[in-house]
């Protein structure tokens, strides 16, 4: 499975887990809502600055956003 597409959905595990919208995750990483959306669906290619930003916002462990997705998305 594409890494993306992984980093995709479990962002939106986490995202949804802390009720947080897209917009709002979006302002804590300092980006907008269409590149959450991107990331979310497999279509961000991102640095891995922006996967740290991005674990942090979640207030997750970098390596959670990387490991094998749930199937209840």
């Amino acid at each position: 499975m594409d890494i993306r597409i992984i980093l995709g959905a479990n962002t939106r595990r986490f995202r949804r887990e802390r009720q947080l919208s897209q917009e709002a995750l979006a302002e804590k990483i300092g980006a907008d809502r269409a590149y959450v959306s991107a990331i979310e669906r497999g279509l961000q290619n991102m640095t891995i600055v922006r996967v740290s930003e991005l674990a942090i916002a979640l207030d997750v462990a970098f390596v959670e956003l990387f490991g094998a997705p749930k199937s209840d998305d």
